[in-house]
């Protein structure tokens, strides 16, 4: 006899559950959905979810505190001759301090530096109680959105823009009276083409992401007032679609931009 859904949520967990179980590559968590025109498309097409900003978030990635990952090595290398004249790192979507705890391994921090990562409100507050615990809390700050952004010497964001509407960051750098000399920009899905939306979807629950189309992504921080300086992929970071290459990112991207006038 046929299985016959009795319902249409039935039917959505069904079909969720062959996405995920036939998606394109296991080595990794997540599933992609859907290529939307738009990000508020994208986050329509979720309806109520949590997202980042709740206990599981908060709890994320704890077995990547104190290490450094290859994909980490761009980063590390722009930043060793400068961190010795910067005071203010913006770390976006640096969780709980992950970059800070790692690279201060492996670079000579300044005494006098601040390191200020925006996050959710659930994840700054997890950051928060780790840095008390850590004797960390007068170099490590959390703050949620873009306050702190304006007078840093560095912004660093690695794996978090793609939560956010393509234009975000560019858009947040043009209302800076001071806006950051440099900025790094890792593990982002990149392709040729225009920029689009998609739903990620790491089971326990879904985000609207960001695909950012090469050539947009340059020219909006061009509009912002910075040039490229170095771009670099990070292999084994991908977005597969099922049955669509030509949206699959295979490698994501990293960038080095600097202000036009340094």
């Amino acid at each position: 006899m046929l299985f016959r859904p009795t319902s249409t949520k039935t039917v959505q967990r069904l079909t969720r559950w062959v996405h995920w179980r036939f998606r394109p590559s296991q080595r990794n968590e997540n599933m992609y959905r859907g290529i939307y025109a738009t990000f508020s498309q994208a986050r329509e097409a979720i309806g109520p979810s949590a997202g980042y900003d709740s206990a599981e978030g908060g709890g994320f990635y704890r077995d990547r505190l104190d290490k450094v990952f290859p994909e980490d090595y761009p980063l590390l290398f722009w930043l060793q001759p400068i961190i010795g004249g910067i005071r203010r790192v913006f770390d976006f979507g640096g969780h709980v301090g992950l970059h800070y705890y790692a690279f201060k391994k492996l670079l000579e921090l300044p005494p006098a530096l601040t390191w200020e990562v925006s996050d959710v409100p659930a994840v700054c507050s997890e950051g928060e109680v780790l840095a008390k615990s850590r004797g960390q809390s007068a170099s490590l700050k959390f703050a949620p959105g873009f306050d702190l952004l304006d007078g840093a010497d560095v912004c660093i964001s690695s794996g978090a823009l793609q939560y956010l509407d393509k234009d975000v960051l560019p858009n947040a750098l043009k209302k800076c009276p001071k806006p950051p000399q440099h900025l790094l920009l890792n593990k982002l899905p990149v392709l040729d083409g225009p920029s689009f939306a998609t739903v990620q979807d790491v089971w326990v629950f879904k985000s609207a992401y960001t695909v950012f189309g090469h050539r947009e992504l340059i020219s909006s921080y061009e509009a912002a007032g910075y040039r490229l300086k170095d771009e670099w992929k990070n292999p084994g970071h991908h977005c597969l679609f099922l049955g669509d290459p030509a949206h699959s990112v295979q490698q994501y991207s990293g960038f080095y931009f600097v202000r036009a006038s340094a």
